[in-house]
């Protein structure tokens, strides 16, 4: 994703949290901002294509861990995979902070048997992880990134 887009994201975003106006009004004050419905296009496109690429690797997987025992890995949900990944393009998550989120909610799902699937990982599951992670973490945000999230608490966490 190149800048140009990664302003549209943000532009988008904004207009997502006060409320998107319907697609006639969201395409004159794209406009009003020097977006164009096509560039507003491909750079939804790219972060969502960003977002696949930065998803966990999920599915089925079996892996053997160091015992030989199956070692089963959990799946996220859309809803849960997108909220780390808006998480990320704004900046709130990176690489570590999103495995500590995810060892944290790792190390809460039940033991289970070779061969049962774990259930979903669902965005009423993650939240409280994200949260904690976050605040935890707060103190290491750079300011105007922790002004912004405790602006868009609320939204994300009730």
């Amino acid at each position: 994703m190149n800048e140009r887009q990664a302003q549209i994201i943000l532009w988008y975003g904004e207009q997502l949290r006060t409320g998107l106006p319907e697609e006639a009004m969201l395409l004159q004050r794209a406009a009003e901002q020097g977006f164009g419905e096509a560039e507003i296009l491909e750079a939804i496109q790219a972060a969502q294509a960003q977002v696949l690429a930065a998803m966990p690797v999920v599915a089925d997987v079996v892996s053997e861990n160091h015992s030989g025992r199956p070692l089963q890995v959990a799946q996220l949900s859309d809803e849960a995979s997108r909220f780390i990944g808006t998480l990320r393009e704004l900046g709130y998550l990176d690489d570590a902070l999103e495995d500590e989120v995810l060892d944290l909610l790792m190390a809460e799902l039940p033991a289970q048997e070779a061969g049962v699937k774990l259930p979903n990982i669902e965005l009423d599951d993650l939240r409280p992880h994200v949260a904690t992670v976050l605040f935890d973490r707060q103190q290491d945000l750079d300011p105007e990134t922790l002004r912004l999230l405790e602006e868009e608490w609320r939204l994300a966490f009730h």
